[in-house]
């Protein structure tokens, strides 16, 4: 049953803006806002079901950050896009820091966007470390 679940939920998760601003069950609709379907995902019953949640929990992370980086070149949706994508991505950090991922995020450490960019500018220019940051946070 908490597999249906976990598939429903990363199936039917609602579009970026529209389940971060949706109207809840609160005020009489039938869907659950984004915030609510994570807060609602059932504790991982043994260790393999929790380390699959940590992995869908960190695409998941991932496909919201993809999300507001895609939006912030809109100058309408932007700025909402990247709040929704921030309360929705604090949403499910929590809901990680709750099944105790830590462990499982530890275990794959990718450099951030801008270390990574930093690293390729210094390597393959002559350009200084303050140099290279700002051409990697435009």
């Amino acid at each position: 049953m908490s597999q249906r679940i976990l598939l429903a939920f990363f199936i039917l998760v609602p579009s970026l803006i529209g389940c971060a601003t949706g109207a809840s069950r609160e005020t009489g609709t039938n869907q659950p806002t984004y915030l609510e379907q994570v807060e609602s995902l059932p504790e991982p019953q043994d260790e393999n079901q929790r380390r699959r949640m940590c992995g869908q929990l960190r695409a998941e992370i991932a496909r919201m950050q993809n999300a507001a980086t895609y939006f912030r070149a809109d100058p309408n949706l932007g700025i909402y896009a990247q709040m929704a994508s921030r309360r929705n991505i604090a949403a499910l950090e929590a809901k990680a820091a709750e099944f105790r991922c830590s462990a499982a995020f530890a275990e794959r450490n990718a450099p951030s966007g801008i270390n990574a960019c930093i690293a390729a500018c210094r390597a393959n220019t002559s350009r200084s470390p303050d140099q290279c940051f700002d051409a990697c946070n435009r």
